[in-house]
């Protein structure tokens, strides 16, 4: 047992062996190891007790002097210093460093004693006075909220100026139980939306007939054609970019020189514009267009099915208004062919991921066999709604086959928006895929567009509808007013095999978009 002066000699040689790792404890803060940073800001940090000089490397590049005794009393709060002035700090411009990973190495007084390795993402120079941009994150920093984020040119990036509390109109749902509880939908969902995103939302009914989990607003609902809209966009980013060396113009033969010989000759001249306009006389939807070559990739298979289709004789004459479905295959093809990607990889990089669209996806949503998405659904013989789970044609896919949640189809909607600036493209970019073309489908690639006279003027309204067809068993319906900022959906996870003049649905989904716009007048 020790005795008393022993104990008390042996607490001393403790404490003077802990001082040394107090005295020297250290940390870098910013950049932080595994960190990404742009702009004007901070290198920070601290430590206990400074020797001498404290200097910080890049890349074993020149020193920069670091301030100490900057206020760090949350690192006496911690217990990891006696002190709070212990701080270490320098203004820096981050576009100093090019894009990509670096190193940096902390010294005091010559001697190394932190490290991180971090990167830098730069507007391409270190100080830019030529941009201005804006944007609004919606439900950030809490749900319920969007923050707007302005671009500043004295920090060179984008800081938050404002926080907005919304709040989401739930009361539309009126309009959806009633058609529910009569058996028009197994379920519905509606929304109207505006240049600060989703304004009013609500769901009704189930996922699934027979089921009883419940159909919600963040559930994720196949919008069909509505596809070919978002195809289009997509193909713009690649017109914008000079991957189509003629942009719109570009023909098919131009693109597959390899099948002039023993392509029809009537395609040879085809362009992507009349591609996603339905004047290139490729026939609909025809099995041959969707159901050959199941095993080879995909890639592979949209262009053997190309091939061999565009061998025949057009489906009508070029330059007249057929509705195509394999017209949207043939673009997506050529986008293909062009960029070595999918169509599903491009829409992702140039669509989904810029415009915050996490929720888009493709073909059926949910898990199979499972209802925690919602269940197509078609009238049996009895007239009851029977559940499905029936992939479209995925070599068809870019012609109708995204899923997404309505939160998510209101941000690529907004893109239309003229008070908005676009997330992607530029708003002349944009307006060439509303340009019509008289006399069809509305004119446009993907949309119909009208302009309806409303008192003293002319208002531009926007329509783009999908999910038609034996194999869909959803339908989706937008309109869009862009001229006021205001967009109406309503989606239904049914289909009653009508046609488009006949259909139940239709007529559901219509009359649900007029309470909508009754609801909430855009004046």
């Amino acid at each position: 047992m020790y005795s008393r002066p022993i104990f008390r000699l042996h607490l001393c040689l403790v404490f003077a062996l802990m001082a040394p790792s107090l005295a020297h404890a250290a940390t870098l803060d910013i950049p932080g190891n595994g960190t990404t940073l742009s702009g004007i800001g901070v290198i920070s940090g601290w430590k206990c007790e400074a020797n001498g000089d404290l200097t910080i490397r890049f890349n074993d590049g020149d020193p920069i002097p670091l301030l100490y005794g900057s206020e760090r009393g949350d690192v006496r709060d911690t217990g990891a210093c006696p002190d709070s002035d212990v701080g270490f700090v320098a203004v820096w411009n981050w576009g100093n460093l090019d894009d990509g990973e670096h190193t940096a190495v902390v010294y005091d007084d010559g001697e190394e004693f932190a490290r991180s390795t971090f990167t830098v993402v730069t507007t391409g120079e270190a100080f830019r006075t030529d941009l201005e941009g804006e944007c609004t994150i919606p439900q950030f920093p809490d749900p319920g909220e969007s923050a707007r984020f302005v671009w500043n040119t004295g920090t060179q990036h984008l800081e938050m100026v404002s926080v907005r509390t919304r709040s989401v109109d739930r009361s539309i749902v009126t309009y959806l139980t009633g058609p529910v509880e009569e058996g028009k939908s197994p379920g519905l969902i509606a929304a109207i939306i505006d240049e600060g995103g989703v304004r009013a939302i609500a769901s009704a009914g189930v996922r699934k007939q027979g089921s009883p989990e419940k159909l919600t607003v963040n559930d994720l609902m196949q919008i069909g054609s509505i596809t070919k809209a978002m195809t289009s966009t997509m193909l713009a980013t690649l017109v914008e970019d000079g991957t189509f060396v003629n942009g719109w113009q570009t023909t098919i033969a131009q693109v597959f020189p390899e099948l002039v010989d023993e392509m029809h000759p009537d395609y040879r001249g085809v362009t992507l514009w009349q591609l996603v306009r339905h004047v290139g006389g490729v026939p609909d939807d025809v099995p041959a267009w969707w159901a050959s070559h199941p095993t080879l990739p995909m890639v592979a298979r949209r262009y053997r099915i190309l091939r061999e289709n565009l061998a025949d004789p057009p489906g009508s004459p070029i330059g007249e208004f057929s509705y195509s479905n394999a017209g949207y295959l043939v673009a997506a093809a050529m986008a293909e062919k062009l960029t070595g990607q999918s169509w599903e990889t491009l829409m992702g990089e140039r669509l989904f991921t810029p415009l915050g669209m996490s929720s888009a996806g493709f073909g059926v949503p949910g898990t199979r066999g499972e209802a925690d998405q919602p269940w197509q659904h078609h009238r049996d013989s009895a007239g009851m709604w029977r559940p499905i789970q029936l992939d479209y044609g995925t070599p068809l896919a870019p012609a109708g086959n995204v899923h997404t949640s309505l939160e998510d189809l209101a941000k690529f909607i907004a893109l239309q928006f003229l008070n908005k600036r676009p997330a992607i493209l530029n708003r002349q970019q944009l307006d060439e895929v509303l340009m019509p073309i008289p006399g069809n489908y509305g004119g446009a690639a993907g949309w119909v567009v009208s302009h309806r006279p409303e008192g003293d003027r002319t208002v531009l309204w926007l329509l783009t509808q999908g999910g038609a067809g034996p194999c869909c068993g959803f339908f989706a319906v937008v309109r869009a007013v862009p001229s006021r900022g205001r967009a109406y959906m309503a989606v239904a996870n049914s289909w009653d095999d009508g046609d488009l003049y006949s259909s139940e649905t239709i007529r559901l989904l219509g009359s649900i978009l007029d309470s909508l716009i009754d609801h909430s007048p855009s004046r």
